[in-house]
């Protein structure tokens, strides 16, 4: 869950992508087309690699391409660059470094680290297996709801515009897997659907300053990968206190509630003693596959909630 603005939002625009590269690359080349498809990507990977500050090996000092390195590629060796120069910014997450639910972190008490998934429920995260996900999409309507759709990685999504950013990391890591962002020490969010432990954390997103109405998600994983252990695992570098938590897809029947919550007095200046913004659970929750045990859960986790203005303190974010 990273404060820089994604990549994704920066798609290429005609300009970058007559410049970034050389008009002679494209000449006289039978497979036009795929070497134009791959020159966008590859201007779209140098923007991501801009954004977060990673170096790139083929541009000089002056942040010029380095031409003549690039020229003489065929297709092939084109593909491989683009995939070698994701890795300086991605690091693809493989399958067995992902975990089951019951053996994430789950603090049983609040600590500089970390903050506890419920203050009811001891390591509630991993006895019910249900995180939390704010959203602006609607459960049932608009043009995709979620209790019908579920949540899919940006980057895996079907395309077929140009301008859609899952078009420009297709057949690179990015659309392969999950992936770490090693600038900024976090999960890529693009490449996979993250949640928070708590209610109070998953308020924060899809941002701070938007006030909404929003729609907070109850969802139910059993496996996926667990940011906040890896980001221990560093030295709790970037740690986000209230426990990120990813996986590359949660499907339909896996969205269990989700109920309305509105922000105000969002503070961007706001210190470590400061409120950052504040929040509160708005309207009644609305059910789709919860039941038992996991409903009580959700339900005394939302209703203490509604129509009640909470403080999220700065100091909640990141550890600082």
């Amino acid at each position: 869950m990273p404060p820089p603005v994604p990549p994704a939002a920066l798609g290429p625009t005609l300009r970058s992508v007559r410049d970034d590269l050389p008009v002679a690359w494209l000449q006289g080349v039978p497979n036009l087309v795929t070497k134009q498809t791959w020159r966008a990507r590859y201007n779209y990977m140098i923007r991501a690699l801009r954004q977060y500050g990673a170096a790139n090996p083929f541009y000089d000092n002056e942040g010029n391409v380095r031409r003549n390195a690039i020229i003489p590629m065929n297709v092939d060796q084109f593909r491989a660059l683009v995939n070698a120069d994701w890795r300086r910014l991605a690091e693809p997450i493989a399958d067995d470094q992902l975990t089951w639910t019951k053996d994430m972190v789950d603090p049983g008490r609040t600590t500089v680290d970390s903050i506890v998934s419920s203050p009811r429920v001891y390591k509630a995260f991993n006895l019910h297996k249900v995180g939390f996900r704010g959203d602006t999409r609607a459960p049932t309507n608009g043009l995709a709801p979620v209790f019908n759709l579920g949540f899919a990685a940006r980057y895996a999504l079907p395309n077929v515009e140009t301008d859609n950013p899952a078009h420009h990391v297709l057949e690179t890591i990015l659309s392969q897997s999950m992936c770490i962002n090693l600038t900024n020490q976090d999960f890529f969010n693009e490449t996979g659907v993250c949640f928070a432990r708590s209610v109070h954390g998953a308020t924060k997103f899809p941002s701070p300053d938007q006030v909404g109405p929003n729609w907070l998600y109850a969802v139910r994983v059993e496996r996926g990968f667990d940011t906040e252990q890896w980001q221990l695992g560093r030295g709790g570098h970037a740690l986000w206190r209230p426990g990120e938590k990813a996986t590359q897809r949660i499907a339909a029947r896996q969205v269990l509630a989700a109920i309305q919550f509105r922000r105000r007095n969002y503070n961007a200046a706001a210190g470590a003693a400061d409120v950052w913004y504040e929040y509160r659970l708005e309207g009644d929750i609305v059910w789709h596959n919860a039941g038992g045990a996991t409903k009580a859960y959700i339900r005394g986790e939302m209703e203490p909630l509604v129509g009640r203005w909470i403080d999220f303190w700065r100091s909640e974010d990141f550890k600082l």
